[in-house]
């Protein structure tokens, strides 16, 4: 199994079954933001997986660049909600 990790995720791959391990904050992994994150890296449509790729880092740093990425975008929007009285 090939291991990264960035920021708050921690990402495993097993490239020979295509097993993907992810370990990050219970709240995101729960979340629409990360199922859709994920549907992204697997259709290959993800742009930081891509960039991050394309400049030589492998796929699991990859990976998870794009979690972090996505998660600090969806901690902001759910704080952003918060003071805004929406949750």
């Amino acid at each position: 199994m090939n291991k990264a990790k960035v920021g708050s995720f921690e990402v495993q791959l097993d490239r020979l079954t295509g097993h993907l391990t992810v370990r990050g904050p219970r709240p995101f992994l729960e979340s629409e933001a990360y199922r859709k994150t994920l549907e992204e890296i697997a259709a290959g449509r993800n742009p930081v997986v891509r960039l991050a790729v394309g400049e030589g880092y492998s796929l699991e740093h990859s990976i998870a660049l794009a979690l972090q990425t996505a998660f600090a975008a969806w901690a902001g929007a759910q704080e952003l909600k918060r003071r805004a009285g929406w949750l």
